[in-house]
């Protein structure tokens, strides 16, 4: 979606990215002094669950990991960011991360409660599903399955006996009706991190016994079950009602943080910008074979880009970002890295204003995005070196379903072709005179290009790549970065075509649909504040995404609706993706066997995301 409040999420998860993801340059390392902040645990409730109801089957498990009985004696002494641990390096897996500023507090909930890619989102906290784009597997977690009634108002999801928080107190369905019912009342409607705008749909939410929590909702609803997923970065968080029940969401700092992961909190540096974590040996996954083989999992605040790649040859982190291109460059001193590279959730796209003409003509925006050279731009203007967008989102394995090959074929909207876009012109009434593009009115087209990107930024490459496109065939266009009122400009629809990023879709299309429909649009020079900048408004295509929201998406009736709201957007687009988004992360070999490469990339490989977990589950010691 095109959503301002998108735009403020992405530069966030883009610092991110930039600093983690693909080599970035985060603040230089604290002074080496080690002080570690004294955890103390919370208070703990007596009651707890009794019944034991049958849920759906659990998977099948993978063959137990042994643990040693005794600790290790410390042999091969090591330091991160100045702190001198006492376990040996080769227990440990150590990680990247930003200037991290938050040492004391893990409460999700509010602004500055936590710093989430410290490891806590990663392997503290867990999700009752993982969704894994790389393999395109929807992996049942906390919860086993779900069920619906037969008109869709009511959900069933069913929780996974054995599972314990990481205090040894049990998880239950009463965990989570809890939560949801902290979404649901109107004192925490502040807070951030809770389903609010589900919570709207439901009549109430309630534990039917340990393991069955039951979702009354106000209408159909069939894919409700899809809000419990872990999706980009992380998903619905639960927590505690044990704990939370008896504090104040506001204010309390969970510290230290209790959740259900493999992991938890051993001590925090705050001088040093260094978090330790250490394996919780009563993890209730070792029981189905889930159970990491490193002891330690450390997150640090990164070496600034001067110092990183003297750091990456000692061997000092296990998974970082390395800059590609610095990787490129190095690669023969770095036979122990493998360099991975995976596609980021939204692709970089162009988006229209579909109220002002020509624009508002779906032929002349399909003849524009003809106009817009993929290929070139994915091979020369990113880097790593992209590819051009193969749907209407990332290039994810889940998402491959909902691709309508023939209506690629049939539109022609995502090939370059400028000769197919001056016929598409000329059919509609526009032709060339003079070095001229002249519309039915007899006038020259005149169109401004756009972006919020400045000057040499990738967006900022392709929009003015583009404009040159525009000219090539007789359009009088502009191109310019406009800073600090780019949004308000598409809010007020002050624009013609703008490029930026496409984001939406990423375990259902109708994620990315919903955002664009008629009931959203509104009036060129009033501010959109509902997401549909482009005023876009196309009947159908909203009595076909009304049909399908009203199916359940397993249902095989589904697949059609799918593939003809994909084949009207094609159509009649208000957007088009352009190339994937790439971003490389690196992952060291030294100590560890079976690190994702990009010949064996088992999980997303983002050390900021929550699906990172399988990365502990797989690695095995040298």
């Amino acid at each position: 979606m095109s959503h301002k409040w998108l735009y403020n999420l992405l530069v966030a998860m883009l610092v991110i990215i930039m600093v983690a993801g693909c080599g970035g340059a985060p603040t230089e390392t604290a002074a080496p002094t080690a002080t570690a902040e004294i955890i103390n645990p919370p208070v703990i409730k007596e009651d707890q669950p009794t019944s034991t109801p049958k849920p759906t089957p659990t998977p099948k498990p993978v063959e137990a990991v042994t643990t040693p009985e005794e600790p290790k004696e410390v042999t091969e002494e090591f330091s991160v960011n100045g702190v001198t641990m006492p376990f040996n390096r080769s227990e440990a897996i150590i990680s990247d991360q930003v200037d991290f500023s938050i040492f004391d507090s893990f409460n999700p909930f509010i602004p500055n409660g936590e710093h989430y890619q410290n490891g806590v989102g990663q392997y503290v906290r867990e999700y009752l599903w993982y969704t894994n784009y790389a393999t395109g597997e929807i992996i049942p977690w906390l919860a086993e399955g779900w069920e619906y009634n037969d008109d869709y108002t009511e959900l069933k999801i069913y929780i996974r006996k054995g599972v314990t928080w990481n205090d040894g107190e049990p998880f239950t369905a009463h965990d989570v009706a809890f939560t949801m019912n902290m979404a649901m009342n109107p004192e925490y409607d502040d807070l951030g991190g809770l389903p609010q705008s589900d919570a709207e749909f439901w009549n109430e939410v309630y534990a039917a016994d340990d393991f069955t929590v039951v979702f009354d909702m106000k209408e159909p609803r069939p894919r409700q079950h899809l809000m419990l997923w872990c999706r980009i970065v992380s998903g619905t968080i639960i927590v505690p009602e044990h704990i939370w029940s008896e504090v104040d969401a506001h204010t309390f700092k969970n510290n230290p943080p209790v959740y259900t992961g493999p992991y938890k909190l051993s001590a925090v540096y705050p001088e040093n910008k260094v978090y330790v974590w250490e394996r919780n040996e009563d993890y209730w996954g070792k029981a189905l074979g889930n159970f990491p083989e490193a002891k330690y999992a450390i997150y640090r605040t990164g070496p600034g880009a001067e110092q990183q790649l003297a750091e990456v040859k000692e061997n000092n982190m296990d998974i970082f970002g390395l800059s590609y291109d610095n990787y490129v460059q190095n690669k023969a001193d770095l036979p122990q890295i493998n360099q991975v590279v995976y596609v980021d959730p939204c692709p970089r796209a162009a988006w229209f204003n579909t109220a002002k003409a020509p624009l508002d003509q779906p032929e002349f925006r399909r003849a524009m995005s003809m106009l817009m050279n993929r290929e070139k731009w994915g091979e020369n203007i990113w880097s790593p070196p992209s590819k051009p967008a193969q749907g209407l989102w990332a290039d994810y394995r889940n998402l491959d379903k909902f691709i309508n090959e023939d209506a690629k074929e049939t539109w022609g909207t995502l090939e370059y072709n400028p000769d197919k876009a001056l016929e598409l012109l000329e059919s509609i009434g526009y032709k060339q005179e003079g070095g001229k593009l002249i519309g039915p009115d007899g006038q020259q087209v005149v169109l401004a290009v756009t972006t919020p990107v400045g000057v040499g930024g990738n967006e900022y490459l392709m929009g003015q790549d583009f404009t040159e496109e525009l000219k090539s065939i007789g359009i009088e266009a502009t191109f310019e970065y406009v800073e600090g009122v780019f949004w308000d400009n598409v809010d007020m629809g002050e624009f013609d075509i703008g490029f930026w990023w496409f984001c939406g879709a990423t375990v259902d299309p109708t994620e990315l649909y919903g955002g664009y429909t008629c009931d959203r649009v509104t009036p060129l020079g009033e501010r959109a504040t509902n997401g549909n900048e482009m005023r876009y408004c196309n009947e159908e295509y909203d009595q076909t995404l009304l049909a399908l929201q009203a199916v359940d998406p397993d249902d095989p009736a589904a697949q059609d609706l799918y593939m003809k709201m994909f084949d009207l957007w094609l159509q009649d687009p208000p957007g088009v993706p352009l190339i994937e988004t790439y971003y490389s992360v690196s992952f060291n070999t030294t100590y560890w066997d079976n690190m994702p490469s990009n010949e064996n990339l088992y999980t997303v490989p983002f050390n900021w995301w929550g699906q990172i977990e399988q990365v502990y589950f797989q690695v095995t010691p040298k």
